[in-house]
Protein backbone atom coordinates (compact mmCIF):
# COMPACT_ATOMS: atom_id res chain seq x y z
CA UNK A 1 0.00 0.00 0.00
CA UNK A 2 1.35 3.23 -1.29
CA UNK A 3 0.37 6.48 0.97
CA UNK A 4 -0.05 9.65 -0.10
CA UNK A 5 1.99 12.33 1.23
CA UNK A 6 0.23 15.65 1.88
CA UNK A 7 2.07 18.71 0.35
CA UNK A 8 3.39 21.42 2.00
CA UNK A 9 0.97 24.39 2.98
CA UNK A 10 3.63 26.82 1.54
CA UNK A 11 6.01 26.39 -1.25
CA UNK A 12 8.34 28.61 -3.93
CA UNK A 13 7.89 26.96 -7.16
CA UNK A 14 9.96 29.43 -8.96
CA UNK A 15 11.18 32.61 -8.49
CA UNK A 16 8.72 35.26 -7.63
CA UNK A 17 6.01 33.03 -7.12
CA UNK A 18 4.67 31.25 -3.76
CA UNK A 19 2.12 28.38 -3.80
CA UNK A 20 0.10 27.34 -1.22
CA UNK A 21 -2.49 24.64 -0.50
CA UNK A 22 -4.44 23.80 2.67
CA UNK A 23 -7.78 22.01 3.03
CA UNK A 24 -8.34 21.65 -0.81
CA UNK A 25 -7.73 25.16 -2.06
CA UNK A 26 -4.86 26.07 -3.79
CA UNK A 27 -3.63 29.64 -4.36
CA UNK A 28 -0.41 31.10 -6.49
CA UNK A 29 1.09 34.37 -5.40
CA UNK A 30 3.49 36.13 -7.89
CA UNK A 31 5.51 38.61 -6.34
CA UNK A 32 7.48 39.55 -9.05
CA UNK A 33 8.84 38.54 -12.01
CA UNK A 34 8.04 35.16 -13.18
CA UNK A 35 9.83 32.81 -15.67
CA UNK A 36 6.70 30.67 -17.66
CA UNK A 37 8.55 28.15 -17.65
CA UNK A 38 10.46 27.67 -14.62
CA UNK A 39 6.81 28.57 -13.05
CA UNK A 40 5.18 26.03 -14.98
CA UNK A 41 7.73 23.18 -14.28
CA UNK A 42 7.93 23.83 -10.48
CA UNK A 43 4.02 23.75 -10.41
CA UNK A 44 4.47 19.91 -12.13
CA UNK A 45 7.06 19.13 -9.72
CA UNK A 46 4.64 20.26 -6.57
CA UNK A 47 2.02 17.95 -8.02
CA UNK A 48 -0.33 20.67 -8.18
CA UNK A 49 -3.89 19.73 -9.81
CA UNK A 50 -5.45 22.91 -10.38
CA UNK A 51 -5.10 26.56 -9.19
CA UNK A 52 -8.06 28.04 -7.54
CA UNK A 53 -6.75 31.83 -7.20
CA UNK A 54 -3.54 33.28 -8.50
CA UNK A 55 -2.35 36.63 -7.33
CA UNK A 56 -0.44 39.22 -8.41
CA UNK A 57 0.22 41.18 -11.66
CA UNK A 58 -0.08 38.16 -14.76
CA UNK A 59 0.03 39.00 -17.97
CA UNK A 60 -2.12 37.30 -20.65
CA UNK A 61 0.62 34.67 -21.63
CA UNK A 62 1.21 33.66 -17.86
CA UNK A 63 -2.50 33.31 -17.20
CA UNK A 64 -2.67 31.26 -21.02
CA UNK A 65 0.30 28.59 -20.20
CA UNK A 66 -1.59 27.89 -16.71
CA UNK A 67 -5.08 27.44 -17.89
CA UNK A 68 -3.28 25.37 -21.19
CA UNK A 69 -2.29 22.88 -18.42
CA UNK A 70 -4.50 23.52 -15.31
CA UNK A 71 -8.19 25.01 -14.45
CA UNK A 72 -7.70 28.32 -12.93
CA UNK A 73 -10.49 29.88 -11.26
CA UNK A 74 -9.85 33.45 -10.40
CA UNK A 75 -6.48 36.18 -11.15
CA UNK A 76 -6.47 38.64 -8.62
CA UNK A 77 -4.53 41.87 -9.10
CA UNK A 78 -4.25 43.09 -5.30
CA UNK A 79 -3.95 46.46 -6.66
CA UNK A 80 -6.51 47.09 -8.26
CA UNK A 81 -9.05 44.70 -6.28
CA UNK A 82 -11.91 45.73 -4.13
CA UNK A 83 -10.51 44.89 -0.52
CA UNK A 84 -11.55 41.28 0.75
CA UNK A 85 -10.95 38.45 2.92
CA UNK A 86 -11.17 35.46 1.18
CA UNK A 87 -11.88 31.94 2.15
CA UNK A 88 -9.97 29.13 -0.74
CA UNK A 89 -10.71 25.87 0.78
CA UNK A 90 -8.58 26.01 4.18
CA UNK A 91 -6.67 29.65 3.30
CA UNK A 92 -7.47 32.40 3.81
CA UNK A 93 -6.52 35.31 1.91
CA UNK A 94 -6.50 39.37 2.71
CA UNK A 95 -6.70 41.61 -0.11
CA UNK A 96 -7.05 44.69 2.52
CA UNK A 97 -3.62 45.34 1.78
CA UNK A 98 -2.81 46.21 -1.50
CA UNK A 99 0.05 46.22 -3.00
CA UNK A 100 0.64 42.55 -1.80
CA UNK A 101 -2.03 39.93 0.01
CA UNK A 102 -1.12 38.04 2.99
CA UNK A 103 -2.11 33.70 2.92
CA UNK A 104 -2.60 31.86 5.85
CA UNK A 105 -4.10 28.52 6.61
CA UNK A 106 -6.83 28.53 8.66
CA UNK A 107 -6.68 26.16 11.48
CA UNK A 108 -9.90 23.97 12.33
CA UNK A 109 -12.18 26.55 10.57
CA UNK A 110 -10.62 29.53 11.83
CA UNK A 111 -9.70 32.73 10.34
CA UNK A 112 -6.03 34.04 11.81
CA UNK A 113 -6.03 37.40 13.08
Amino acid sequence: MVGLARPPPQSHVADGTTLYRAGGGTVLVLDGRVDVGDLMAGLRRAGTGRIDLVIGRADVDLVNALRHRWPVGVVVDPATAPSNLLLVGGLVVDLRGPPTATVAVAVGGRVPR
